[in-house]
């Protein structure tokens, strides 16, 4: 009878213990499907892959400039950039700090970030430059909801300042491509007005002493073997005695942008001119033809916009004036009065609405504008005007974006 009652609670340990095992064999069968079905799910249906990067010299400058004592003293910015430029040499992100704090003189240190103390300021822009690729984080999931994208996979790549994207069923990677990469920065500059300045300009664009340098950098760090007289001037179509000083073809903008920026030809622009190319080309394309380069005029002597779009509160796209699509904006109170301030000062004259530094219009104000309503025009299509809208209203990144790679995955089984 012992052996019989033994026996049979062996049996019933033995069942719980079979049960156990079965019930977790299922549940982790099931969880690897789920996970399977995730993994798969771009593979699945198709899509579009994306790495996107705050790199670490435009996380610190853009630190550096949102304090306005900082951004409009123009010597402070000549020193920042000086030693941006010094570490942007580096590959690892803490060694660009140290380089660019070791690059900036104690004086620079103090005016900069209040202290001296070289080591609590890198420790300090290590936690900006942390917090940056976790805001970068919260505005591509706010972007990709804005898409009415399903199940988006969106991961920080460990030790880096990079950020992998994966949407499935996307078919317009290029659209999405900008509504991500877009910084959101939003400006509102006055345009130059005043002969002298835009003379300045021209003079950087046509001179023979900008082009020489031009010249001297093509053949000596380039090692081309060829090198016209004025190798900055050829490339654009015409050089104007206006606010939009020039044009060009889209194919040329990326070399004038590399000759500006060379040592020795920026520093010859006036301190406060901004120079900006328009987002479209004059007949409307933004890939092909040919765009206008705008001289824009910063505020109180330095190149800082007379505002930024920190007050807008709300942005919808709507239907234009003059047909196409127009994004509407609403500013918030204290915005309002700043706006009828500078739209008051500049009436008879053109403002520009800079985003990410694309100048997107600049029209003439005709006198006052009150009540924190205003319009960015372009002649937009519908869901140019949505995406623009959309972008505004998810927020700003903390520093520019850069997509390093995008890669369009086909679907595993196509229809």
């Amino acid at each position: 009878m012992q052996n019989r009652g033994i026996i049979k609670w062996m049996a019933i340990l033995l069942g719980v213990v079979v049960s156990v095992i079965l019930l977790f064999l299922f549940v982790g069968d099931d969880m690897e499907q789920r996970d399977r079905d995730s993994n798969i799910s771009l593979e699945r249906c198709g899509g579009v892959r994306f790495v996107l990067e705050i790199k670490t010299v435009d996380a610190i400058r853009s630190d550096a400039y949102r304090d306005i004592n900082v951004a409009s003293n123009n010597t402070l910015r000549d020193s920042i950039e000086a030693a941006l430029k010094a570490a942007s040499k580096f590959e690892a992100s803490s060694d660009v700090v140290d380089a660019y704090v070791a690059a900036l003189t104690a004086e620079d240190l103090q005016a900069i970030y209040g202290t001296t103390n070289a080591s609590e300021i890198a420790s300090n822009l290590e936690t900006v430059i942390s917090d940056s690729v976790s805001k970068m984080h919260e505005v591509l999931a706010t972007r990709i909801d804005l898409l009415g994208v399903v199940q988006p996979n969106i991961q920080t790549v460990t030790g880096t300042n990079r950020i992998m994207v994966e949407l499935p069923g996307i078919k317009d990677p290029e659209r999405v491509s900008k509504l991500l990469a877009s910084t959101a920065s939003l400006e509102f500059w006055e345009v130059v007005s005043e002969l002298s300045d835009v003379a300045a300009v021209i003079e950087v664009l046509e001179g023979e002493e900008t082009n020489s340098i031009v010249r001297d950098y093509l053949l000596n760090e380039k090692h081309a073997t060829e090198v016209s007289d004025m190798p900055l001037f050829e490339l654009f179509n015409s050089i104007n005695n206006s606010y939009i000083v020039a044009t060009a073809e889209k194919s040329n903008i990326q070399l004038i942008n590399e000759y500006l920026a060379l040592d020795g030809v920026a520093e010859m622009l006036p301190d406060d001119i901004n120079l900006a190319w328009s987002n479209k080309s004059v007949d409307g394309s933004s890939k092909r033809g040919t765009f206008e380069l705008y001289a824009l005029q910063g505020k109180n002597g330095a190149k800082v916009p007379v505002l930024d779009g920190s007050g807008i509160t709300s942005a919808r796209a709507q239907g234009g004036e003059h047909g196409g699509f127009e994004v509407s904006m609403t500013m918030d109170s204290e915005t309002a009065i700043e706006w009828g301030n500078i739209t008051g000062a500049n009436a008879g004259r053109p403002i520009a609405i800079v985003l990410d530094n694309y100048v997107y219009s600049a029209p003439y104000v005709n006198g006052r504008i009150d009540g924190g309503q205003s319009s960015i025009p372009g002649n937009f299509t519908a869901q140019e005007a949505e995406g623009l809208a959309n972008v505004l209203m998810s927020g700003q990144y903390p520093a520019p974006v850069t997509i390093i790679s995008s890669e369009v995955v086909e679907p595993l089984f196509k229809p």
